[in-house]
């Protein structure tokens, strides 16, 4: 992972490609900040629960009642690593900055496979990210709008300007 400091250099500094790119810690920071710690399961509306760092499941069975710190940080790592992460290197084919990837990665840990890939494509296609994550907002159940719109304007804040709050 890259420090603070290495990732505010990198913003906008030799793009390369997603598929060789790792988190930054700025990002690791950022997301833990955006998805709040949750030690109790709760029902999300949508018919999934989360518990921890917005560790998600539809199966309530997948979902403990509780958890200790140190579950929510190993799903936190394995969620980043297996599911956020994954899906970039894997959706995206254009060249990134380290604090364009990181809000990608925001954005996919906060999204389905398919919600995201979505999303990927249109990054790939060149629409402005802007214009994607305001689009994205209306794809989610209106009673969630608020708080999406609110985590798209900091994602949009990141990949252009390598903000990390």
């Amino acid at each position: 992972m890259m420090d603070e400091a290495t990732a505010t250099v990198m913003n906008m500094v030799n793009p390369t490609p997603a598929s060789g790119m790792t988190v930054s810690d700025a990002e690791v920071s950022a997301l833990k900040q955006r998805e709040g710690l949750r030690l109790t399961r709760y029902a999300l509306g949508d018919g999934g629960y989360t518990i921890g760092y917005g560790h998600y499941s539809t199966n309530l069975a997948d979902i403990p009642a509780t958890c200790t710190q140190a579950q929510a940080d190993a799903w936190f790592a394995d969620d980043l690593e297996n599911r956020a992460t994954k899906w970039v290197r894997l959706y995206v084919t254009v060249p990134l900055s380290q604090n364009q990837f990181d809000a990608l990665v925001d954005v996919a840990y906060n999204m389905s496979p398919r919600g995201f890939k979505r999303f990927a494509d249109a990054v790939n296609a060149g629409q402005g990210i802007d214009d994607i994550a305001q689009a994205s907002v209306a794809w989610v159940d209106p009673s969630l709008q608020n708080g999406i719109q609110n985590r798209r304007n900091a994602e949009m804040n990141e990949f252009d300007n390598g903000v990390y709050s």
